[in-house]
């Protein structure tokens, strides 16, 4: 699956064109419906490639012991990720998968290895055991890195602390500054951050299955086993050219573009600095480790079937450190930094406390009449959340550190406050010169320390009766058969989503007092000049502390969610030359925030309790074994539309009450939502795909032709399933991003010898 029909300025002179009158804010004059042929000739596809290596070897050394090796090396290659109408060729992403050399890796990328014994030890017990290991990652990086260029992969050096361990040529997009116009939208120049992430993965299990008959009436199937994973994960981020710049359009209005070139403050119209932003690279490093082990059985007596089983899983996990390097234009500011590997709370220097659960799971089957065309079945489950990483937070080298120099006023000014830091792009080239930034920066991390350029780490004081996620599920149903071949069925179905982990500032988490509880419950209202539209939001109380950068605890977070669905289906199983399903799902999932699960309450009424997902999905499938062996098939699905979440702008700056040095922490709204989510939805969307197979056997049927017909979108719609934008105080709020593909037709053959 990859991007359909973006823009690509590279296409030719009118696409040139195009790009331009983007920038400038003009594009609605330039492009006319007698041009519309032209501009086809500017849309791209991306190239999507899945490449696939793989062999097995199967030996039995005798009638009780059988090995197999298997292996399988994966890669996923995409040229163009996140290409659209405002993104820029040089600012999309170039995936590719890890290829590793060495013993086991000979170059393939993602390598899995699997070898697997059987043993059977009689005709009732026989034990499987499983070794895999799965050599994970992939990169998210520049459009000049191989394989459509010859500047180096954005790879982790490990315990590099210089840039020069990291050294590229001055035009590799690493090195180049990313850029927005927050005003258009249009993101050029160079990707915001290339990142690459290694997920590897150890594996041992065994598993036992014993068959045993005649007990308690009934026959059993008893299955057991043990198993240990091991996951260590890296992801290493790299600021392109250390910082990233955002222009605007004069008055931060696209009537005031002039053609997108760049002027200096005060101009009537063009393209004036916004604000500069220096980052340093990231680094999340971290192995987590697993035990489990299961028994359960299966017990059938007559009509009655029931399945019974007990999971238990216990889970931890580790900082395993690292080094970044310093940021490319002021290692002064942000020099680099290392960390030790470690699994201790530096708070308490206590070792982070591991999870442990037990799962149980039962469901029953009942054939009503014992003819097996009518049966009821009833289930009930536990599931727990796993790959709980906690000790990830032992580390600050995973967050992320952004100094800003601004925001200018809309006329591209520096602000006329006293201290207030500034980019005033002095030669106009929208590239940040060191001799441009005025002032002191504002820091993103309230445990930045400005006189080390090393961030604290949080630190995690796992609470003791801290609880991870859980669903728990409970499904009703029934199965008929209505005629030969022919059954319907419906299952009532109910979940809950709840405990989990979540991390507050120490002396701000559930049983103390709430962040929220600094808010004036005093309702704030704005009222939008573009729409006319209000909606509330809030302030601190006066004079009260925000606080900052407190060490962390983790403790069960009281956000929950429920579900409740019906699904109604029809399976139709081949005969009298057809077959077909139908699948209608009725459901709704609200969340619900108690206290404590947000800090600032402004739009909290509009989300809590409301169903954002999906309200309905139709499916229906069928095929048709038509003369002369032709099969032709379809495939429909209605979709409800995804909830859209509107918002208007904001008041901007108000009172936030003052931070820990008693300065003033103002809180800045630029949008607010104004209704309860799910009040506005996309259209429905509703595909209809077509197809036809005809097969030719040759050779006395050793050798076969398979001859497909395809055809995708039959209704050729055209639903938009994304917008520019969701405030309706801007005109991006009517563009849309993305719509569903237009009809697409499809011829293959596939020969089997």
């Amino acid at each position: 699956v990859g991007i359909l029909n973006f823009f690509d300025a590279t296409g030719g002179d009118l696409c040139a064109t195009l790009l331009a009158a983007q920038k400038s804010g003009s594009l609605r004059g330039t492009v006319t419906y007698d041009k519309l042929g032209e501009v086809q000739k500017c849309l791209e596809s991306d190239t999507t490639l899945i490449s696939d290596v793989s062999w097995k070897f199967n030996y039995q050394l005798n009638s009780s012991n059988k090995f197999q090796y298997l292996f399988s090396s994966t890669n996923k290659y995409r040229n163009r990720r996140g290409a659209s109408a405002t993104t820029a060729v040089e600012a999309t992403t170039q995936q590719t998968s890890d290829m590793p050399k060495g013993i086991g890796y000979w170059g393939l990328p993602m390598p899995v290895h699997t070898l697997t014994h059987t043993f059977i030890a009689s005709d009732r017990l026989v034990f499987n055991t499983m070794y895999t290991y799965v050599h994970a990652g992939f990169y998210l990086d520049y459009q000049d890195v191989p394989k459509q260029g010859s500047c180096a992969q954005s790879k982790y050096v490990e315990g590099a602390t210089s840039n020069a361990d990291y050294a590229r040529d001055a035009a590799c997009l690493w090195n180049i500054q990313a850029r927005t116009n927050r005003t258009t939208g249009f993101n050029d120049r160079s990707l915001n951050r290339s990142s690459q992430t290694n997920r590897h993965n150890w594996e041992a299990k065994t598993d036992g299955t014993y068959f045993l008959t005649g007990r308690l009436g009934g026959d059993h199937s008893v299955k057991f086993g043990v198993g240990y994973r091991g996951n260590p994960t890296l992801g290493f981020g790299h600021q392109s050219g250390g910082a990233r710049v955002t222009m605007q359009c004069v008055g931060n209005n696209q009537n005031n573009c002039g053609g997108g070139t760049i002027v200096s403050a005060g101009a009537a119209a063009g393209y004036v600095p916004y604000q500069a932003v220096l980052s340093r690279d990231t680094l999340s490093n971290n192995f987590w480790w697993t035990y489990n082990g299961y028994i359960q059985d299966s017990y059938s007596r007559g009509k009655l079937r029931i399945n019974g089983g007990l999971r238990y899983d216990w889970q931890n996990s580790k900082y395993t450190g690292g080094c970044v390097a310093p940021n490319l234009l002021r290692p002064d500011l942000l020099p680099s930094a290392c960390e030790e590997a470690t699994n201790t709370d530096p708070t308490t220097g206590k070792a982070v406390r591991p999870f442990s659960q037990f799962a149980p799971r039962l469901s029953v089957t009942y054939d009503l009449f014992g003819s097996g065309k009518t049966s009821i079945h009833a289930s009930y489950s536990y599931f727990f959340a796993l790959k709980l990483v906690v000790a990830q937070s032992l580390g600050a080298l995973g967050d992320t550190i952004n100094l800003t120099w601004g925001p200018n006023a809309s006329s591209g000014a520096c602000s006329s406050t006293a201290g207030a830091s500034c980019w005033n792009d002095a030669n106009r080239d929208s590239v940040i010169q060191l001799n441009e930034l005025i002032g002191a920066p504002t820091s993103s991390n309230a445990r930045f320390d400005t006189n080390t350029g090393i961030i604290t780490p949080a630190g995690n004081i796992v609470d003791p009766g801290t609880k991870i996620g859980r669903t728990r599920e409970a499904v009703v149903g029934a199965q008929h058969e209505l005629i030969a071949n022919l059954a319907v069925g419906v299952d009532f179905i109910y979940r809950k989503y709840d405990r989990g982990t979540a991390t507050y500032s120490v002396g701000y988490e559930p049983g103390n007092v709430s962040l929220a509880s600094l808010y004036n419950p005093t309702v704030q209202t704005h009222t939008d000049s573009v729409t006319g539209l209000t909606a509330p939001y809030y302030i601190t109380c006066t004079g009260c502390i925000r606080p900052s950068g407190l060490a962390q605890i983790t403790v069960t977070n009281p956000d929950y969610s429920v579900y409740r669905g019906v699904d109604f289906t029809m399976n139709k199983r081949f005969s009298n030359r057809w077959q077909g399903s139908i699948a209608v799902t009725l459901q709704t999932n609200p969340d619900y925030s108690p206290e404590f699960t947000y800090t600032n309450p402004t739009g909290i009424e509009f989300t809590d309790g409301m169903n954002t997902g999906t309200r309905y999905l139709i499916k229906a499938a069928g095929a048709y074994s038509m003369p002369w062996d032709i099969m032709v098939s379809g495939n429909l699905n209605i979709n409800d539309g995804a909830t859209r979440i509107v918002t208007i702008n904001g008041p901007g700056s108000v009172y936030g009450g003052v931070n820990t040095k008693g300065a003033p922490a103002p809180i800045s709204y630029s949008t607010l939502t104004f209704e309860n989510a799910g009040t506005t939805r996309m259209q429905p969307l509703s595909l209809l795909d077509l197809g036809a197979q005809k097969v030719i056997s040759f050779r006395g049927g050793k050798n076969r032709l398979k001859l497909m017909l395809d055809a995708f979108n039959i209704f050729n719609v055209n639903t938009i399933v994304d917008y520019s934008g969701n405030n309706r105080s801007l005109a991006t709020f009517t563009s849309p991003r993305t719509i569903v593909p237009p009809r697409v037709f499809r011829i293959g053959a596939n020969l089997s010898f």
